[in-house]
């Protein structure tokens, strides 16, 4: 018996000396995944022991967690193999929970991502004999109309993919079980794209009325405009230019009354990415400087993020060119901001959409990054000016990747300034040493190397110090720097000695046992991992312990 069979056996006699049914059939269940996740076929052996513990445990919310990891599996594998007879246990399981704990969503989303494979009759079959009916036991009015608006989806989704109007009429009869909500628009919009999808599969426009007439129904005016855009796109596939100029005429018109800016700004964008595919870049760059002006106004930092996510899409898909002399027009705008905060974060969401190919575009490139780096530092407050900077320093180091430039290098050190944080410090250092790396500038790495101590020593907390030491190694071991990353192992081994909580002691060793795995330090690895089995047979929560050896699982398959 190999060391790797010996130490996985160990592993499964800590997994036998749970106590509580769920805590083993969860971490059988982990286990399942994992070798599911190599190709293993012992991951239906593990399957179908949690599966076996599953079915005997009393109908708690234990059992439902158990049934929905094991649904999950379940799902993975289909996945990976396209196997009818998986779908079927998938199936089964989802059934046996959605009646006892109005738990529809499992089936629901199941048929929604596989109905293709379960094969249109059976897919209906399961939502007219298994799932309408039990509908109309739920008590919630809401969580009703939300099943009803999935399996709306669903069979419009199926009319799409088989082609069959008869799908569609059935979506329409569902509609009229659910009462003017949320729900009832999603489900709209979705029997919407159904007429689009059939109207374009067979040549006839007639369908693109009922799509509209639907639409029409819409009251939030940045999801009708969308799916204009949606409708005006179809008619273009289907050479009818003139009908599909009028709707995004009409769309454009709708944007006017989005009050929200974010909404507003989004539609923008859709709106633009639609005058590409009709290969009018003018109109396009038109609506996204609208797009962007609509941005300015948004001070909801996740919205805002959005909205510039939508903006940077569609830019991309503008020629070099196109794209080029359209930012050139937004940093003029960004410029004129007051807020220097804003002003900031559209520099930084500018700069993910810039590269520096050629000449003109490198010094552009270099232009703008330039005024970003200075925007961030002139931030005022503090926790502000160290948030940009971060911002910008990550969309930086991304970017190092495809741009190989010493002035983006230099940009990182001036931004690695402003961040205080010992942690953020230490990550950052870390990132700049790989980019220098590449750059084959050893003085460099090793100097970063070495301005990781002060920040190390500032961290007094056992365990973020460690996590910290950790990601150094880490970075070490991937830059093959062995006698560095020997000496760090060295320490964190060291400093778990001063880890006395069982918990966090076994997360440790099984974390250093990870980073030597993955350096091909397999003998080390596994001596932390008998070590880490130790330790977590020692817990006497079950949780913890079921915790500890999940972690565990994990490293001991990748050996």
């Amino acid at each position: 018996m190999s060391e790797k069979e010996n130490l996985f056996n160990t592993l499964l006699n800590s997994v036998q000396s749970l106590k509580s049914p769920y805590t083993q059939a969860i971490t059988l269940t982990h286990i399942s995944e994992q070798f599911l996740k190599m190709n293993d076929t012992r991951s239906e052996e593990f399957f179908n022991q949690a599966l076996s513990i599953a079915e005997q445990m009393p109908n708690n919310l234990e059992q439902l967690d158990v049934m929905q990891n094991l649904i999950g599996t379940a799902v993975s594998a289909v996945r990976a193999t396209n196997d009818i007879e998986k779908i079927e246990t998938t199936i089964n399981i989802a059934k046996s929970i959605y009646l006892p704990y109005n738990k529809f969503y499992n089936l629901v989303d199941i048929l929604k991502v596989f109905f293709h494979l379960i094969g249109k009759d059976k897919t209906l079959k399961l939502i007219n004999d298994d799932i309408l009916p039990a509908i109309d036991e739920i008590t919630s009015k809401s969580y009703r109309f939300e099943i009803l608006s999935e399996i709306i989806t669903v069979l419009s989704d199926m009319s799409a993919a088989f082609n069959d109007i008869e799908l569609i009429n059935q979506a329409q009869q569902n509609l009229d079980l659910i009462e003017v909500s949320s729900f009832y628009y999603i489900a709209l919009i979705s029997i919407a794209k159904a007429f689009l999808s059939y109207a374009e599969a067979n040549q006839d426009q007639h369908w693109i009325s009922n799509a509209l007439e639907s639409l029409m129904k819409l009251p939030e005016m940045s999801s009708l405009t969308t799916a204009l855009i949606d409708v005006s796109i179809t008619l273009l596939r289907m050479e009818n230019e003139k009908q599909a100029e009028e709707i995004i005429e009409k769309a454009i018109n709708y944007t006017e009354q989005i009050e929200e800016s974010s909404r507003q700004s989004v539609a923008l964008s859709y709106i633009a990415k639609a005058f590409i595919k009709f290969n009018e870049p003018n109109k396009a760059k038109q609506q996204l400087l609208r797009a962007v002006e609509a941005a300015y106004t948004i001070t909801d930092q996740k919205l805002l993020n959005l909205a510039w996510q939508s903006i940077i899409e569609a830019l991309n898909e503008l020629s070099s060119s196109d794209k080029l002399s359209l930012i050139q027009k937004i940093v003029e705008a960004i410029e004129n901001l007051s807020n220097i905060t804003l002003r900031a974060f559209a520099f930084n969401h500018i700069i993910t959409a810039l590269n520096n190919g050629g000449q003109s575009a490198k010094s552009f490139f270099q232009e703008i990054l330039q005024k970003a780096v200075a925007t961030v530092k002139s931030i005022r407050n503090k926790l502000v000016r160290e948030t940009a900077a971060i911002t910008l320093a990550d969309i930086l180091i991304e970017k190092s990747s495809s741009i190989t430039d010493i002035f983006l290098v230099n940009s990182i050190y001036e931004l690695a300034k402003e961040i205080k944080d010992p942690k953020n410090s230490i990550y950052l250092l870390m990132d700049i040493a790989k980019i220098e790396h590449s750059l084959e500038r050893k003085k460099e790495v090793k100097d970063l190397l070495d301005g990781t101590r002060p920040f190390l020593n500032l961290i007094s907390n056992v365990f973020e110090h460690f996590y910290a030491l950790l990601y150094v190694a880490k970075g070490c071991s991937e830059l093959g720097l062995q006698d560095k990353f020997n000496d760090l192992i060295a320490e964190l081994t060291e400093l778990v000695n001063e880890i006395k909580a069982p918990k966090e002691l076994a997360i440790a060793l099984t974390t250093i046992a990870k980073l030597l795995a993955h350096s091909n330090e397999k003998n080390r690895a596994q001596l932390l991992l008998y070590q880490a089995l130790e330790v977590s047979n020692e817990l006497s929560n079950e949780l913890e312990k079921m915790g500890a050896l999940t972690a565990i699982t994990e490293v001991v398959l990748s050996l």
